[in-house]
């Protein structure tokens, strides 16, 4: 069974764009029985409706190619040959042993389906130990805000784990092209040597090379650093091309040798502290950035987030609520959890999710400002509905 919040009762605001409200009260949920393999698509246009389509099941899985194979089964609208596929779900197994598969063939074709972690009260004393286990290259998303895991080092004590975000190679330049920032056709290093120019964007080679050290000054003329307890925070202005519109590097790999624009801090670090590197990559309306580090140390292993001042680490985003969640390292990991705030707190799905057995245990998805609340139910009970009554997290 799976229950789709109804667009027309979200009662979103201007405060959020993309983001389900879990503090709109009289919300009317929509209600679809899935009993067979079947698909959730949303129509490409500014509606973004979800429609339920029922598929052929195949040997080799799901047929969707083929739009006249396509039966709408929860909705009467046309889907068009725009509508996207957001993912698809396949029933393993007979009655009453069957097993429910979330699932795509490429989950970054569409990747604005997103698993909400779980959430609790902040003055809950029994919070601890609890909540998501943050992976390498997982995607978050605080309110509107989406954060991406740069760098994440683990240390159980016995191996030490370490995942870097894969950088683009680029190409260097000889002398004969001037730099996009210096005009310059050549310019001496520290050492003495001449710095060779380097490809910063989609342009063409006379437009788009430079020198890496200008670009690091054009970073650095408008970047704030602060460190609070655990975090070290990083904020910077978002560097264009006036061009093509790509967006300047933050890094730089040269012949196996990666380059930073800006310098992160992780060699301070004492007794190689586990740590995880935070970039802001969402496409809000802001030309700033920002890079947070956060670590483990003796005296304290909970990183708090919000809106307010003494949080570690601090969103300044209308989305993210005061005290949003935290982040704290145990089990030789960082698990996060959400405060039960106003948007929720949800990790990028990358991998097929199994719907949990159990009348309590539920699956649930956010897509856009969509909440997507899966549940197993015997198909020989019926369950009274009455009226809906305002959502929670915990619900």
């Amino acid at each position: 069974q799976m229950c789709i919040r109804d667009r027309s009762t979200w009662g979103l605001t201007t405060k959020s764009e993309s983001s389900f409200n879990f503090r709109t009260p009289n919300q009317n949920p929509k209600f679809f029985k899935l009993t067979k393999s079947c698909s959730v698509n949303q129509k490409a246009d500014d509606t973004r409706d979800l429609i339920l389509l029922e598929n052929k099941v195949t040997s080799t899985g799901l047929n969707t190619t083929n739009i006249s194979d396509i039966v709408p089964v929860a909705s009467a609208v046309d889907t068009g040959p725009d509508s996207v596929n957001l993912f698809n779900i396949r029933v393993e197994g007979n009655d009453p042993d069957s097993r429910f598969i979330i699932e795509k063939n490429d989950f970054s074709a569409h990747p604005h389906l997103y698993k909400l972690v779980p959430s609790c009260p902040k003055d809950d004393q029994t919070r601890q130990g609890k909540g998501y286990r943050l992976n390498p290259r997982d995607i978050l998303r605080v309110g509107d805000v989406i954060l991406e895991i740069n760098e994440w080092k683990m240390n159980d004590g016995k191996d030490t784990k370490n995942y870097f975000k894969p950088v683009i190679e680029r190409e260097d330049y000889e002398s004969g092209n001037s730099c996009r920032f210096c005009n310059n056709i050549s310019k001496d290093t520290s050492e003495g040597n001449e710095e060779k120019m380097v490809q910063l964007c989609l342009c063409a080679k006379e437009k788009s090379v430079g020198h890496l050290s200008c670009l690091k000054e054009v970073y650095e003329k408008k970047m704030n650093q602060y460190a609070l307890s655990n975090v070290f925070t990083t904020t910077f202005n978002r560097q264009f091309c006036g061009e093509c519109k790509c967006e300047l590097p933050l890094t730089v790999k040269l012949k196996e040798k990666v380059l930073e624009m800006i310098k992160i801090p992780r060699d301070s670090l004492k007794d190689g502290r586990p740590y995880i590197v935070f970039e802001t990559i969402s496409n809000l309306k802001h030309d700033y950035k920002s890079l947070y580090l956060i670590w483990a140390s003796e005296k304290s292993h909970t990183i708090t987030i919000g809106r307010k001042k003494d949080s570690n680490l601090r969103i300044l985003h209308r989305s993210v609520s005061r005290e949003h969640g935290e982040i704290e390292y145990f089990a030789s990991c960082f698990h996060i959890r959400d405060f039960r705030s106003k948007y929720g707190t949800a990790v990028q799905v990358r991998e097929p999710l199994l719907v949990p057995q159990g009348p309590s245990s539920k699956l649930n998805l956010v897509c856009s400002n969509v909440l997507l609340r899966f549940s197993l139910e015997d198909i020989g009970k019926k369950k009274e509905r009455g009226t809906p009554v305002k959502t929670t997290q915990k619900d």
